[in-house]
């Protein structure tokens, strides 16, 4: 059995184990690349199941699932990058982003910055610390 959750239309009902395995799946290989056919058959279901579940407890489809937790993913390493060692194409490709006009864009559509904004916040860098630091401030 499968743990109880709140599905998109608010009712209260068990999630499939598969479900939790393929959340758990699609965790541990982020920066592989994952399709549907891909994540179902590590778990042994179907495409169409895999796709229903993900619809109906999720409102997302799996790759649109798969994509944010990416972002999510390339957010977090960004904003606790190691200043001397952390490039934004490191934290894309690591994220399992290949395209790095796609992720960039993604990224700022997610998050309201660029990747690259974000990796400056992190090394205390931006444009903020520079303006405390201006003549006749």
């Amino acid at each position: 059995m499968g743990r109880l959750a709140t599905s998109v239309d608010g009712s209260a009902e068990a999630v499939p184990a598969y479900l939790c395995d393929a959340v758990d799946f699609i965790a541990s290989n982020l920066a592989e690349p994952l399709s549907v056919r891909h994540v179902a058959a590590a778990l042994g279901v179907s495409e169409r199941t895999l796709q229903w579940a993900f619809q109906r407890h999720f409102g997302l489809a799996i790759m649109t699932f798969v994509r944010q937790r990416r972002l999510e993913q390339a957010n977090r390493k960004l904003l606790a990058a190691d200043v001397d060692a952390m490039t934004v194409t490191t934290v894309a490709m690591d994220s399992g982003f290949q395209h790095l006009g796609r992720f960039s864009s993604a990224y700022r559509q997610c998050f309201g910055e660029y990747p690259s904004e974000s990796l400056r916040r992190a090394r205390g860098d931006g444009c903020r610390s520079l303006g405390s630091n201006a003549p006749g401030s």
